[in-house]
């Protein structure tokens, strides 16, 4: 189950990175979409934690995410106006 977990987390770090680079995202972002890719990973794959994934975070953690999280958004917001 290890190497299938550790699978999972690299498609999806893959994946989030191939994203960003089809829509040309700044450099700036590619940090927040490796500080992403993890949750991106829990909530398609719940097992994938070893863990009850509402344990995995707490409120800080959740701001944390969110924020790094609207300022894509608002990157994607920004570029479909274009």
């Amino acid at each position: 189950m290890r190497k299938e977990a550790e699978q999972w987390w690299m498609q999806a770090l893959k994946e989030l990175i191939f994203l960003g680079k089809k829509v040309n995202i700044p450099d700036e972002y590619y940090n927040t979409l490796r500080r992403l890719s993890p949750d991106f990973v829990i909530t398609r794959y719940p097992t994938a934690a070893h863990a009850i994934p509402y344990e995995l975070y707490d409120e800080k953690i959740a701001e944390e995410r969110l924020k790094l999280s609207k300022e894509v958004v608002e990157w994607v917001r920004e570029e479909l106006k274009k």
